[in-house]
């Protein structure tokens, strides 16, 4: 195999427009170490600036709820995927890297292959990212399902970081599936998170993303897994081991993208920023040291999930630091106000632990998000009653700008590949996996039907309403989609 030496590189669409897509900023951190010429694309963004918002917004809705487009949209479609195919032509790259970051982006994906193939671009299409390695049929992986429809010339399953750097030098490396591959192979999961090349995004317009929403910045890995095994969820089956990054590497990544991109907002992609507390009291120390060094990085902004911990694991001192490094959301699965449902799904802390995170948070003005969910399969009337107290005391909290947002789930999809959907049988839960596993049943609990937990749902966002809670457009709309659902399923007094 020989060296690739120019790339085009493209992150599908479709998400929100919110910040630069990571996978692009990696994959040009990997050419660069490579020295392999590049030219970034955002086809989201780029779909976005053809089109306008409008349309965007009707392509998106159609394609992220896996609808059949009419006549129109599919013209539009048709249209700037052609455009976008001719303009990356004129690139004559040897190699074209496409990211995909959800399996929501899969059907884009699809779409754009077959528009390069048509136009016979002569380049080797390489594709990666999480969302390729869904299951698409026959237990094939959706990328398996592209290879073998000549697609596709190479994909890479599971943390392709390292090997996609031994790809591009020429190198045969494990873990890079061809058509000659009879099954997935997986690259093996990375231990020293440090040894991957720091992303770029030097190439790319950072701050016209701002304008599309006020979340913005640039993404930052800083840890992959989780200390946690909450049994809803399944990032413990996607990453196996916990593993994190320096604090000192973290520091100069920071560094790179302000002298790359003068961009000092950024949003951190770990599912708990502070999963090796002794890592995150580390790093927020050496923003404190850089920002004695060079006062410019006084005005750091980060975002991210954040796990609920004792006084005496996460002091006063440490908010203090949080204050002053930057921390501006600190986002947290609060889930329930039960304390006996939050220890069914093995979130370790109690709603005292809670109160005294929002005091503090009071105390050195940080801004919260909660995210909560409704109809756990233990949880009681009693129980649902607590979580609807906790939002009504925790108004003040609200009003004063401690909350500034409250993230509810739908009624509970027990996934598959979680710990509760491992352990259903065992629970007495029987899961219909033809209704996406929402339509569970549990001996157990049989009270919780699928009408009592979407009338609970509804009610506990007609809640939030009345106390004054933010709700996002696109919050509202979920709303209103999750309402008809359930009255063309089932009649339901609300």
């Amino acid at each position: 195999m020989s060296k690739f030496n120019k790339a085009v590189l493209i992150s599908s669409a479709q998400v929100e427009p919110n910040r630069p897509p990571p996978g692009l900023g990696f994959l040009a951190g990997v050419c660069d170490v490579c020295n392999i010429e590049y030219t970034p694309y955002d086809l989201n963004m780029y779909i976005l600036k053809e089109l306008g918002e409008d349309d965007w917004t009707r392509l998106y809705h159609y394609t992220s709820q896996f609808q059949q487009l009419n006549t129109k949209l599919e013209q539009l479609m048709d249209s700037v995927l052609n455009s976008f195919v001719d303009k990356i032509k004129h690139h004559d790259a040897d190699i074209i890297i496409i990211t995909v970051l959800t399996y929501w982006q899969n059907y884009w994906c699809r779409r754009l292959l077959e528009k390069i193939k048509e136009k016979s671009i002569s380049a080797k299409i390489l594709i990666g990212g999480s969302g390729i390695s869904v299951e698409h049929s026959n237990k094939k992986s959706f990328a398996k399902f592209l290879c073998d429809q000549d697609l596709v010339d190479y994909y890479i399953l599971g943390e392709g970081d390292l090997a996609l750097v031994d790809l591009l030098n020429g190198k045969q490396v494990a873990g890079v599936n061809n058509k000659h591959s009879k099954f997935d192979t997986w690259a093996p999961q990375i231990d020293d998170l440090d040894a991957i090349p720091l992303p770029s995004y030097k190439k790319l317009p950072v701050k016209n993303y701002q304008s599309y929403s006020g979340s913005g910045g640039i993404a930052i890995t800083g840890s992959r897994g989780c200390v946690r095994r909450c049994t809803f969820c399944d990032v413990g089956n996607i990453w196996k081991k916990f593993r994190f990054r320096s604090a000192s590497h973290i520091v100069d990544e920071i560094k790179k993208h302000y002298y790359e991109t003068g961009e000092l907002n950024f949003f951190f992609t770990d599912s708990l920023i502070n999963g090796s507390l002794k890592t995150f009291v580390n790093f927020m120390e050496k923003v404190v040291q850089l920002q004695q060094i060079d006062s410019v990085f006084e005005q750091i902004s980060y975002t991210s999930q954040f796990i609920v911990r004792n006084p005496k694991q996460h002091t006063e001192h440490m908010f203090e630091l949080m204050k002053q490094t930057g921390y501006s959301n600190v986002q947290i699965g609060v889930e329930t106000a039960s304390d006996k449902v939050r220890y069914h799904m093995q979130k370790k802390f109690t709603t005292a632990d809670l109160d005294y995170h929002m005091e503090m948070s009071n105390k050195y003005g940080l801004r919260n998000t909660l995210m909560m969910m409704v109809g756990y399969p233990t949880e009681t009337l009693d129980d649902y009653q607590e979580t609807l107290d906790l939002v009504r005391r925790y108004q003040k909290y609200l009003l004063n700008g401690t909350i500034i947002d409250l993230n509810e789930a739908y009624p509970l999809t027990i996934l598959k590949n979680t710990p509760l959907y491992n352990m259903a049988h065992e629970l007495g839960i029987e899961v219909n996996d033809s209704y996406g596993n929402m339509h569970w049943v549990s001996k157990e609990n049989p009270d919780l039907t699928v009408k009592e937990r979407w009338r609970r749902f509804i009610n506990f966002h007609r809640e939030l309403i009345l106390l004054g809670y933010p709700r996002p457009a696109e919050s509202q709309i979920l709303y209103e989609q999750y309402l008809t659902t359930v009255k063309s399923l089932k009649e339901i007094e609300v």
